[in-house]
């Protein structure tokens, strides 16, 4: 490993060898899509590929995490849960504005791309903007029609349909810019754990989007 791996970001995994049961803990590079790891009871080599679920935003939020439960990190839980949901939002941007864009035959970069989402200035309008190009509707209006997602709702007080995009810009890039715009870095478990939930519960809100927008392409 050379020394520019060893300092790139990486998220935590909890493996369990196939050959022996035995349980680890490996780290992955944020950018890998495949792996192979070493057992360290048997030795069993296993060759690990992941899903195309398994996105840079979820691999933050599972830093997020590791932060929270094993490093105690509570001010760096937050930064990467916040990290995490920020990255959906412009990977799905990016996804769906490049098959728009090439199934009407127009040139589009991600540069152009960035910039037009960067050009939208604060989160909130970011996810806005998204949901409208996912499912043609606020995000407000797309939970308040799947029950699975309504019924989430009650556990986050602090989200209210009606103004979610701006509850998640409050309740968790607040929180964010706290710490890296002022270095306020005093935050206890249970902060860093509600802004873990509430970005967790927006990378799902997403990803039902994705899956209603890509039903469109049946």
């Amino acid at each position: 490993m050379n020394s520019l791996e060893k300092l790139a970001l990486k998220f935590p995994l909890e493996l369990k060898c196939e050959n022996c049961s035995e349980a680890s803990s490996i780290k992955i590079r944020l950018d890998e899509s495949s792996f192979d790891w070493k057992c360290p009871k048997c030795g069993f080599v296993h060759t690990s590929l992941f899903g195309l679920d398994v996105t840079i935003g979820v691999r933050l939020l599972e830093r997020s995490r590791y932060e929270l439960t094993v490093e105690q990190d509570f001010s760096m839980a937050i930064v990467m849960a916040a990290m995490g949901l920020e990255s959906e939002v412009s990977r799905l941007f990016d996804k769906w504005k490049s098959l728009d864009a090439d199934r009407a035959n127009l040139p589009l970069t991600r540069e152009q791309c960035e910039e037009e989402l960067r050009r939208m200035g604060t989160i909130d309008r970011k996810i806005d903007a998204v949901s409208q190009l996912l499912v043609n509707q606020t995000m407000d209006d797309f939970v308040s029609a799947h029950m699975g997602l309504r019924e989430m709702l009650p556990k986050f007080p602090s989200l209210q349909v009606g103004s979610l995009a701006e509850g998640f810009q409050q309740n968790l890039f607040w929180p964010r810019n706290k710490i890296l715009h002022w270095g306020e870095a005093k935050d206890s478990f249970d902060e860093a754990a509600r802004c873990w939930s509430i970005a967790a519960l927006g990378v799902r809100i997403l990803r039902e989007m994705d899956l209603e927008r890509r039903k469109c392409l049946n």
